[in-house]
């Protein structure tokens, strides 16, 4: 389909978006005056600032050992507003003193961390993470954290890199996750015959660097793609008469002349799918999984589909997007190749071949961050057209375009049948739905839920900066995290926005792609099929640091226009904690009752109790160990989580536990200790799975820290717990994780229990709480869990 018909379907897909889509063509809230620094500037360099010109901003090259127009012959000097030779770090931080902001490209790291000592703040534009393939040299490791550190905002090439950085480096503040996309001047102007047309063969297309060593040596490869009786065209970025003498060889390897940057796209239109090789025995796995190099969107440009090894980036991109699949050795890669091209069939990948232009905001919208301004936030599925015979240059998600060609190549009703050998595109199946749902129906102003606003104003501080609401409907929730100063995304399959000062995206929640601070689903969960229910948490929980959500446990009484009951996953709450626990290091439900659940998710902990209070108490520290303190730290604060009152059963005890959790720490009127050892001198000797001698919802709470590992029958525990304990009393306390060190423990009449004894915490223990309020569930690492939860 053509990119004119592409246009036509996605604004009848998603409504005409004119009136409210950004002008990305229109000069941005304030013109800054950028100055790059780069030793010698790179292709990533170039095409950003190009966008960054087109957008209004003045931007000056700095570089210590070539210009552009040096390392890429055909590429022009004058993309740049001016050029400066570095001869010290004296000069760059003279020079600084004129700019707004200094954006630092690596590698290396040392001119970032050279420029910290400029007067403007300073941007870190981390291209690979050196250290991820430094073995060991320490230097390079400090130069490279001090970098990202220090600067006063962070620029990364893929989220997985910004994992790492933030993991290793422990970063925080502002950062930008800015793919290598291609440029609109570098679009093919025309799109080549295919030489399989004439052949009947299938041409693979590598265009980039090739070596006999390293990463990058890619001749064993080559060689056996060949053997398969697949053409390669290689297409270096520097001649070497060795390897095109080698190459020559084998009449299926074309070694090809170096191309300018500006032709390589449409002389790659005449092959069928690109290659992205990596030499996985010579080069350092963690550091190839952090990268996406630019040629997988410039193959995507000339409208290819592309195999590239298993790197962590590609899988990560392949799972996003039909655009391509990975490959474990040369058989499969003609496989895949071959499946890719049936796909091209009715697939039209230049829909995924996103361009700096249409996602410089980011760029905009760090350094707005970094100079304490109002941030630029366009729409980003606005979509130029230019003329009806133009090419799309894609300002909007992939995904937006993608399910448009998605619906024109197969109109049928989707999910597939799985029988008929097809898998369910469950994207396409969510927008038909809802359209066909909305379609027609009468929609009133947007109602307000004076509840979820007082638990979004839970997050107006400044620990939430950016947020997306999943299936934002009609935008009264992103309109008013908006309107008190936070950037906000809306995600829906239906655009019904009430509020066009929203960004929008069309795409469903399980193809989340954009890091933010805060993610919310109001009503939504429940409409996801019950298959995609894991994708979709661990999408969540992979692209935020809080989650809330609001969770419908019934049918909703409303049918799909095949019958279907709108909800589509109706599991009691024990099912959803388990999935949400399995993603979260914390999960609070903040209220339950017969047909909703409102839940929030972190990856960290909230703030302790204070450790200081256990002080007081002589021989704790000796018990539990200074690496123990902060868990019974952390599951004190779960036990205070609610007042108790009343009686409270301590379950486990012995006189150090009889001292510590007294009336007092429980505010209670009766603390009373179980244990199953008389030497202990607790107040009933028993196990906790046979708690009898009290009658049925006779207590107030139960207690206890870790007890469950030397039951016999723990699950009985709780059971028997519940029984005892009155509506509204609460069951608090900690498990022990699948890794716990707690072992050989020493328990009734003198018997230790091994460690293949010792019951570890199952996540299944949560389908016994499905009617109870469960109020907070926490792990810490896979050591240990903590639980507390209300009787209903």
């Amino acid at each position: 389909m053509k990119a004119a018909g592409y246009a036509a379907e996605a604004n009848a897909a998603f409504g005409d978006d004119n009136e409210r889509r950004a002008d990305l063509g229109s000069e941005p809230a304030k013109k800054r005056n950028v100055l790059f620094v780069q030793e010698s500037p790179c292709i990533r360099n170039y095409k950003m600032a190009t966008a960054l010109r087109k957008r209004g901003h003045r931007v000056t090259l700095a570089y210590g050992r070539a210009r552009l127009s040096q390392v890429y012959p055909g590429l022009s000097d004058d993309v740049y507003d001016e050029l400066i030779h570095l001869d010290g770090f004296r000069e760059l931080w003279d020079i600084a003193k004129g700019f707004d902001v200094v954006h630092c490209h690596n590698e290396p790291d040392f001119l970032t961390v050279a420029a910290l000592g400029c007067a403007a703040p300073v941007i870190h534009d981390t291209h690979e993470l050196i250290s991820l393939r430094a073995n060991g040299d320490k230097n390079l490791a400090f130069f490279e954290g001090l970098a990202n550190r220090a600067a006063a905002g962070r620029v990364y090439s893929t989220a997985y890199q910004m994992r790492e950085a933030q993991r290793l480096y422990g970063v925080e503040g502002p950062s930008e996750v800015v793919h290598n996309y291609v440029v609109e001047d570098d679009l093919p102007k025309n799109f080549k015959p295919k030489l399989s047309r004439g052949d009947g063969q299938l041409h693979l297309v590598y265009e980039g660097g090739v070596g006999a060593q390293g990463h990058r040596d890619y001749r064993e490869l080559f060689f056996a793609l060949a053997g398969l009786g697949v053409h390669v065209h290689i297409h270096p970025t520097a001649h070497d008469p060795e390897l095109a003498k080698a190459f020559g060889r084998d009449p299926r390897l074309h070694y090809h002349q170096p191309l300018s940057p500006k032709r390589i796209i449409e002389e790659m239109t005449q092959y069928d799918v690109g290659l992205i090789p990596s030499n996985m025995e010579r080069g350092d796995k963690r550091f190839l999984d952090s990268t996406i190099a630019n040629k997988l969107f410039e193959y995507l440009a000339a409208g290819l589909p592309v195999i590239a090894s298993p790197l962590q980036s590609y899988i990560d991109y392949f799972e996003a997007t039909p655009a391509g699949k990975v490959f474990h050795s040369p058989a499969e890669a003609v496989a895949a190749a071959r499946e890719l091209v049936e796909r091209a069939r009715n697939t039209d990948f230049t829909v995924f071949a996103k361009s700096h232009e249409a996602e410089i905001w980011r760029v905009e919208r760090l350094y707005d961050q970094v100079l304490g301004q109002a941030c630029v936030s366009p729409r980003p599925q606005a979509v130029a057209v230019a003329q009806a015979e133009a090419r799309i240059h894609v300002a909007a998600t992939v995904h937006d375009l993608a399910l448009a060609a998605t619906r024109a190549a197969a109109p049928e009703r989707w999910p597939a049948d799985p029988a008929a050998g097809r898998q369910p595109d469950w994207d396409a199946w969510a927008t038909r739905r809802y359209q066909e749902f909305y379609r027609g129906r009468p929609e009133g102003p947007p109602v307000v839920d004076q509840r979820i606003t007082a638990i979004l104003g839970r997050y107006l501080g400044k620990e939430i900066e950016t947020a997306v609401d999943l299936g934002c409907g009609q935008g009264q929730y992103a309109d008013f995290l908006q309107g008190k100063g936070k950037m906000v995304l809306g995600l829906d399959v239906v655009d019904r926005l009430a509020f066009p000062q929203v960004r929008f995206r069309g795409q469903p929640a399980w193809r989340l792609d954009e890091p933010v601070d805060l993610a919310y689903a109001i009503d939504l969960l429940q409409h996801v099929p019950e298959s995609l229910i894991e994708p979709t948490i661990k999408a969540i929980a992979d692209h935020c640091r809080i989650f809330f959500g609001a969770v419908a446990l019934g049918p909703s009484g409303e049918k799909d226009s095949d019958g279907q009951e709108m909800h589509q996953t109706i599991e009691p709450l024990g099912w959803w904690l388990r999935r949400l626990s399995a993603a979260f290091a914390e999960v609070k439900t903040l209220a339950v009752t017969k047909d909703w659940f409102w839940a929030e998710c972190r990856h960290e902990h909230m703030p302790i109790f204070d450790a200081s209070r256990m002080n007081g108490y002589q021989g704790w520290s000796q018990v539990t160990g200074q690496a123990v303190t902060p868990y019974r730290d952390l599951w004190n604060r779960h036990a205070r989580s609610l007042p108790w009152g009343g009686k409270v059963l301590y379950i486990g005890s012995n006189h150090l536990c009889q001292q510590y959790y007294s009336r007092q720490y429980f505010m209670a009127q009766e603390v009373l200790h179980i244990d199953p050892d008389p030497r202990n001198k607790p107040d009933v000797v028993t196990i906790g799975e046979d708690l009898s001698m009290f009658p049925d919802a006779s207590v107030d709470g139960v207690a206890f820290f870790g007890t469950p590992y030397l039951m016999n029958d723990p699950l009985r525990f709780v059971r028997e717990a519940r029984r005892v304990l009155k509506p509204g009393g609460l069951f608090s306390g900690s498990f022990n994780g699948p890794q716990s060190r707690w072992q050989g423990v020493t328990y009734v009449k003198g018997k230790v229990k091994t460690a293949d004894e010792i019951w570890h915490f199952q996540r299944d223990v949560l389908d016994l709480f499905d009617d109870w309020t469960v109020v907070y569930w926490a792990r810490q690492g896979d050591e240990y869990y903590h639980l507390s939860t209300v009787k209903m």
